[in-house]
Formats: C-alpha cells, structure tokens, sequence
C-alpha cells in the first residue's frame, strides 16, 4: 500500500551561504539550522533534509519536512510513504538541462506544486493554489522552458487543467506504474526499516543532556563550597579549643618564666594559625550565597520560561549559558533584585552566554 504526504508538509528555500559562513564538515547540520531559523520551524524536532548546489557551489536548494508528522499519513498496512515531488525524478528526459513538472497535490487537488529541474537536481519548488498556476508558468516560460509536464492522478482534473492552461503538455500518470516506480532507485520511502536515532543523538536528547550536565555542575559546585567550609569550621573550632587549653595551662604556670615563654609562643603560634585559616577560608566563602542567588532567581527563571543549560561562579562572577526568548528580562530583573552587574553578552547559537560581576 501507497501513501502520499501532502504538498504543505513540504518546505522547499534556497539559501545562499558565503565561504566564511560555510562549515563543510557539518554542512547538513548548518543548512537544517539557518532554515529553521528563516521559517521559525521547532529546533527539538527531528527533520528530513535533502539539497543540492548544482548552479553554484554557495547556493544549496533545500527541501525540508518534519519527520514527527509523517505518522498521521500512514496505517499498519502501509508500506510505502512519498511524495510525487520525488516521484517525478524518474521521469526526467535526457536531452534538456530545464524541466518543469506541474503536479496536483494528492489529498487537496486544489493545491498545486510548480518543480524545476535542472538536470537531476531540483532547484525551484512553488506550492500554490490552482488560480495562479497560469502566472507562476508564464514567468517560466519567459525564463526557462515552454515545455511542462502534468502529473495527476483524476482523469477529470488533468483533462481539466489541460483545457485551463491550454499548452502543449507531455503527461506522466504514476498511476499506471505505481509498482515499478517503487523499486526506482530515486524514489524516496519515507518509512524506513532502519533502527530509530538514539534518544541521546536526537536534538530533543542532545538538549536534555546539556541541561542535566549544567544543572549537576551548577548545583554540585556549592555544595563543595558548603562542603569545604563546613570542613574549615571545625578544624577552626578545634584551634580555639587547643587555644583555650593553652591559656589554662598558661595560667596555671604562669609562676614559671621558662614554661611561660614556651606557652606564649604556643599561643602565639597558634593565633597565626587562626588567622592564616580566615584568610584562607575566605576564598571558598562567596560574597553573596549561591543558595540566595538561586532561591532570588527561580522567580524570574518560571515566569520567562528561561533554562540555565550550564553554570559557573568564580569568586565574585556568576557565568551562565542561557535559552529562552526572555533572557534579556531575566538579566535586568537579576540585576534590579541585586543579584549581580553584567558584565558581558553573548548569542550562541539558540542560546546566550551572560557574565555577571556579584555585588
């Protein structure tokens, strides 16, 4: 059994890349990203992508589609999920660069896909409704071709828009050959039989395990704060109760000049101790608790819907990698409770880098 996605599950832009914004290495990866960002499409949604440069090296035509949507077109008896778009590939003449196939949308006739070929790679995709077919070809033929193709699965619907647009069109009917098209090498299936992406290595996984990792180290590093000074306290406690023992002892030979001496540079030494150990405890104590800074902040972090994918304080500077659309109210509302001055901005990606001096 055959089923056909429809032509708005399509999305088809060509998008020019220069040198410098060009990575080879993840170019996939890239061309998925700045589509996303052109046509706001959701970035923890898996996507099917396919593109080709075949007019310039920096010009990638791309066709996207969400493959989470793919599951309402198909049964338990279907075998077989595409797209007329990719069908026609099969269908290509060999002796012209220019090729442009007019083809009726499978679940709604009145939407219609305008596809050009150049050679065997697609460079222009139009979805449109049927009454400006007739401008969307007399723009090609002025540009490209005055020959069109016409595929259409209702007898009635193709006589019918053979009369409407009233050209000389040559006709492929997939209809008639739906079987072999199937086992053509260009025709894309849409259910693949191949084991499902690791939750980790899909976007929505990638996000939730930079997120679990930023909030271990953001809540692992104060409780080692906590858990140090803790330790520094009752090594502290234990001095003062060695300092008192010495005074007693002090006191109770007071009498002996050389016992004296002895017991003042005891005590002495162990006042330098004390205050070698403030000192020292002093860096591990921040300015202004971590526990206050996140208790503050929650507010704000539910309200805008803001996630903190990593955190890091250092002294006196709270460094954080933010996602949300209401990050910029986040920081001013940190900094009208006091929480810390910005000191630096920074979009990455979908997220942004903020630096924040404590008071």
């Amino acid at each position: 059994m055959v089923a056909y996605l429809p032509l708005k599950e399509i999305t088809f832009y060509s998008l020019e890349m220069n040198e410098q914004r060009l990575n080879k290495e993840c170019l996939r990866d890239s061309l998925e990203e700045q589509i996303c960002l052109i046509f706001g499409l959701k970035r923890d949604r898996e996507y099917f992508l396919s593109f080709n440069n075949a007019l310039s090296p920096n010009l990638f035509h791309c066709i996207v589609a969400c493959v989470d949507n793919f599951t309402q077109y198909i049964t338990k008896e279907t075998t077989f999920l595409t797209n007329p778009i990719f069908l026609t590939q099969a269908f290509l003449p060999n002796d012209k660069d220019f090729n442009v196939f007019i083809l009726a949308d499978c679940i709604n006739p009145l939407e219609f896909g305008i596809i050009v070929y150049y050679q065997e790679s697609i460079v222009f995709l139009d979805i449109l409704e049927h009454k400006k077919i007739m401008e969307s070809l007399d723009k090609i033929e002025q540009e490209i071709t005055k020959d069109f193709y016409l595929w259409c699965g209702s007898d009635n619907l193709r006589q019918g828009l053979k009369g409407y647009i009233n050209r000389e069109i040559g006709l492929v009917d997939v209809y008639t050959q739906e079987l072999n098209l199937l086992n053509h090498p260009k025709v894309l299936n849409f259910i693949t039989t191949k084991e499902s992406t690791p939750f980790w290595r899909q976007n929505i996984g990638k996000l939730v395990l930079v997120s679990a990792v930023g909030m271990f180290l953001g809540m692992g590093y104060p409780l080692a704060l906590e858990f140090l000074t803790l330790l520094e306290k009752r090594h502290n406690e234990d001095l003062k109760k060695q300092i008192q023992l010495q005074q007693l002892e002090y006191q109770r030979y007071s009498g002996n000049e050389k016992d004296f001496k002895a017991l003042s540079e005891k005590y002495f030494e162990l006042q330098e101790k004390i205050a070698f150990n403030e000192t020292y405890l002093q860096k591990f104590m921040p300015k202004q608790s971590l526990m206050v800074f996140f208790t503050k902040a929650r507010e704000s972090l539910e309200k805008n819907n803001i996630k903190i994918a990593y955190f890091h304080y250092s002294q006196d500077t709270y460094e954080m990698l933010l996602m949300g659309e209401y990050t910029l109210e986040f920081i001013e509302f940190l900094e009208q409770k006091g929480l810390g001055v910005l000191e630096a901005l920074e979009p990455i990606s979908s997220f942004y880098f903020v630096r924040l001096k404590s008071w």
